[in-house]
């Protein structure tokens, strides 16, 4: 009976220690995180964001390359018929050095005509481009005035062979020439109706 006592009373206090083991842990652990929970914090890092800054878009001008326009051929505008005058000297050609292969024959008849007239400068024409191209060779026959000062003026078609190529090359040269004026009675005179022939000829 004493042991079953014993017994009894060595078991609730062996229940008993267990049991305060316990709760000591559980205390301990409790006032640790009390502890941690009030230890300041050392230091914080602070990490600024910025959010990007958005330029405004520029406006970007493209270009557009011009397409280079296609050539165009000149064309010589149309010549007015113009009544034809009578040619009172032979039209002959003498031949005076271009820009281009070829010649391009000159009446020499212009140099003097109606009095002692005496050309001083004759501007060769350029050959027609178009013309060039096609292999075209033709003439021009031309009537002009001489003024007092050596100069042409009223510059008419009076034949051209073939139409419509060598006409306007004829008489742009023709202006350019220059003349030293026929004089009489010791002074210079106007003179009319001198002629010349213009041929354009192409090396075969």
């Amino acid at each position: 009976m004493i042991l079953h006592q014993l017994y009894q009373h060595s078991a609730r206090i062996s229940s008993a220690m267990v049991s305060a083991s316990f709760i000591t842990i559980a205390l301990l652990l409790f006032m640790q995180a009390l502890i941690e929970m009030d230890t300041p914090i050392s230091s914080v890092s602070h990490t600024a964001i910025r959010a990007p800054i958005m330029e405004p878009d520029k406006e970007i001008e493209v270009k557009t390359p011009e397409k280079p326009k296609p050539p165009i051929d000149p064309v010589d505008p149309p010549l007015a018929m113009l009544e034809t005058m009578p040619i009172n000297a032979p039209i002959d050609g003498t031949t005076i050095p271009t820009d281009y292969e070829g010649g391009i024959d000159i009446d020499p008849s212009s140099n003097a005509m109606s009095g002692n007239a005496i050309s001083m400068m004759q501007v060769a024409p350029n050959y027609p481009e178009r013309a060039r191209r096609k292999g075209i060779e033709g003439y021009v026959d031309l009537v002009f005035d001489l003024s007092a000062t050596g100069q042409t003026l009223n510059i008419r078609i009076l034949d051209a062979q073939p139409r419509g190529y060598f006409e306007q090359a004829s008489i742009r040269a023709l202006k350019k020439w220059k003349y030293k004026p026929a004089m009489e009675d010791g002074v210079a005179i106007a003179i009319s109706n001198m002629t010349t022939r213009i041929s354009y000829s192409l090396d075969q």
